[in-house]
């Protein structure tokens, strides 16, 4: 997808990033959407960089021209969903990672974003199912599975609260989190014996206020 004109030139510029020499990388990146205008990858390319340097309004113009250039370039709808996301534009963002799914049906990190916008936007149910269209591209992510028990916990479903919670414990059996939840769910549903047996395996791991009924007040 890179104009082999201006490989090389690209590589130079990502090393200039890397040693964080921005302001040249701008000057160099610049001169080569003046050399080829109406080019998109340069365009998106040039909104990234600005993107990391928080310069939204700029940047939003070139991932704009980018997409009016190419309307099946991916990565610039997902790259300008990622400003509106950091300027809290739920709403918007969403849209653009929606184009970005539809152009590339793998692309993991829209999925997540996608999840990651409507929890911003306390909209439940369809936190969970981006959460868990996200965790099909990683199945072993326990920062995505403990979410997504958490919120099963919120609505009150504790049997896929419990199920969610179990994978956690499979991939980290001493996940304190995990495990202090799972008391907490077990104690909802009267299953008082399994929910001392969680809360007994969190307590080994973190002394926390919450064990206290669980211990002397002597601390014998």
């Amino acid at each position: 997808m890179i104009n082999n004109n201006y490989k090389n030139q690209i590589d130079n510029i990502i090393s200039l990033i890397n040693d964080k020499n921005f302001k040249k990388s701008i000057l160099l990146i610049e001169d080569l959407i003046n050399k080829f205008p109406n080019d998109f990858f340069l365009e998106n390319f040039y909104g990234t960089i600005l993107l990391n340097n928080k310069e939204y309004d700029k940047a939003e113009k070139y991932f704009k021209l980018s997409i009016n250039n190419n309307n099946k370039f991916p990565a610039a709808y997902f790259n300008l969903g990622l400003l509106l996301y950091e300027n809290r534009k739920y709403k918007k963002a969403i849209e653009n990672f929606l184009f970005t799914i539809d152009l590339d049906n793998s692309h993991s990190q829209a999925f997540l974003y996608i999840a990651m916008s409507y929890e911003n936007l306390e909209l439940t149910d369809d936190a969970i199912k981006y959460f868990l269209k996200s965790l099909q591209f990683s199945e072993d992510n326990i920062e995505i599975i403990f979410k997504i028990a958490n919120y099963y916990v919120k609505k009150n479903d504790y049997k896929n609260a419990i199920f969610y919670l179990d994978k956690c414990l499979v991939l980290n059996p001493q996940r304190f989190e995990c495990l202090y939840l799972s008391g907490w769910v077990y104690a909802k549903i009267r299953q008082y014996n399994k929910a001392l047996e969680y809360y007994h395996k969190a307590q080994k791991i973190r002394q926390t206020p919450e064990y206290r009924p669980f211990t002397t007040q002597s601390g014998a």
